[in-house]
């Protein structure tokens, strides 16, 4: 049986902020149906096609009148993206995923994780200022 519950945060006062991201579809300027595809994009915005959409691909919608099975891993992920903090959208933060992956490889393995962090923290610190 899979339980599933909401990531806490550390010290319990508030709910766990991941950070998230989701899918765009957008108008390209370019476009000679501008008209048309400004349809289309309404018509996927609809709740009827967003529940269509994921009962075909179990994606998780950013529309909010899907509805998720109370207790499924669907419903877990789409309140965690409700709760988390838009992913930063700049350069830098490319730099954090290689010292995280070391760092959370480490922990896994049972190092210290306080040492793995720390030393992801300076790596990470390092690699922006060599930008």
């Amino acid at each position: 049986m899979l339980v599933l519950a909401p990531i806490p945060s550390w010290d319990g006062s508030h709910t766990y902020q991941a950070l998230t991201g989701t899918k765009g579809i957008a108008i390209n300027g370019y476009s000679s149906n501008k008209d048309g595809a400004k349809a289309f994009l309404e018509f996927l915005a609809t709740p009827e096609y967003a529940n269509k959409w994921y009962d075909m691909t179990r994606e998780i919608s950013p529309n909010l009148s899907v509805n998720y099975a109370e207790g499924s891993v669907h419903k877990a992920i789409f309140d965690a993206t409700n709760a988390g903090l838009p992913m930063p959208n700049i350069p830098q933060f490319g730099k954090v995923w290689g010292p995280m992956k070391t760092a959370l490889g480490q922990i896994a393995q049972g190092q210290d994780v306080k040492g793995a962090l720390e030393g992801a923290v300076d790596n990470i610190k390092m690699d922006i200022e060599e930008m």
